[in-house]
């Protein structure tokens, strides 16, 4: 794992990267590519039944491109201002992706809105970039795919992706 960007990055929580992006030191996309880079290196524990990298992409290198002046206006209004982070697959709508609730029946239902929570988090200056597995007794997009291993799903911390 040590060729993985920004290896610094194990050690983060969300406020210490929120920090890390406030002041500079660190770009959204530059957390989002480690984050992305865990993710595929870990792609065996199955926790990740989705994922938004086009919309985080765009999202996280719109912010990269703001000015300190920007960033400092940015991040008082919203403290996760860039931090990446995962939603459960469980009734929560990310507006133009699909929710499947862990049920094979909505494997096709596209959201048309941002759930509460969703807002919450774009609010706070989220970048939305996975949904998460829930339980193993239902079914993910994994399994959809067959992708999965059954009986075998495991639910891990954002900043361990």
């Amino acid at each position: 794992m040590s060729s993985l960007p920004l290896p610094e990055f194990e050690g983060w929580d969300a406020t210490e990267m929120a920090a890390l992006l406030r002041t500079g030191q660190v770009t959204p996309l530059e957390v989002l590519a480690a984050t992305q880079a865990r993710a595929e290196a870990r792609a065996n524990i199955n926790a990740i039944v989705m994922f938004h990298h086009d919309m985080a992409h765009s999202k996280a290198s719109q912010l990269s491109q703001f000015t300190q002046a920007q960033r400092a206006t940015e991040t008082e209004r919203a403290p996760l201002w860039g931090v990446p982070f995962a939603l459960k697959d469980l009734g929560v709508a990310l507006q133009g992706t699909i929710t499947t609730h862990g049920c094979a029946f909505f494997k096709d239902a596209v959201a048309d809105h941002d759930s509460t929570l969703v807002q919450r988090y774009q609010a706070a200056g989220g970048v939305e970039k996975y949904k998460i597995s829930i339980d193993t007794s239902t079914t993910t997009q994994a399994d959809l795919d067959n992708k999965t291993i059954k009986g075998k799903i495991f639910v891990v911390p954002t900043t361990a992706i």
